[in-house]
């Protein structure tokens, strides 16, 4: 009994140690815009550089999304993923994980049509 205890209690105490729960320094993003609206995937970019993300591609995504999702690329935890969520204000219902190791990105963003919930109108769309 007290070794589940104890391994509890280590667990609760180290759990934010791990290297693993923790996002990068910078967090590297690709954006690509799931949306009809022209533009979109730049104006995110700026806004997300202006917050300190370094996103390195943006584009148009294949398919049409309803909602926005966040895909952890390198960290099984979502820690990445989960902190850009937490930067546009998005439910943590959106943020899943796809190892991806090709990619030279920590977050694939695929912008949907909730874009006005979560991202600023002072940004103004950029041409």
């Amino acid at each position: 009994m007290l070794g589940a205890a104890v391994s509890v209690a280590y667990y609760l105490l180290t759990r934010d140690k791990n290297p693993m729960a923790q996002p990068e320094e910078v967090i590297r993003v690709d954006i690509y815009n799931g949306t009809d609206v022209s533009g979109l995937a730049r104006r995110t970019q700026t806004f997300l550089r202006e917050k300190g993300y370094d996103v390195l591609r943006i584009g148009t995504a294949n398919d049409h999304f309803k909602h926005t999702i966040v895909v952890e690329r390198l960290n099984p935890s979502k820690a990445n993923a989960s902190m850009l969520a937490r930067t546009l204000g998005l439910n943590r219902k959106y943020v899943t994980f796809s190892e991806d190791s090709s990619l030279a990105v920590a977050v694939t963003l695929f912008l949907g049509d909730d874009y006005e919930d979560y991202l600023p109108d002072s940004l103004g769309v950029i041409p």
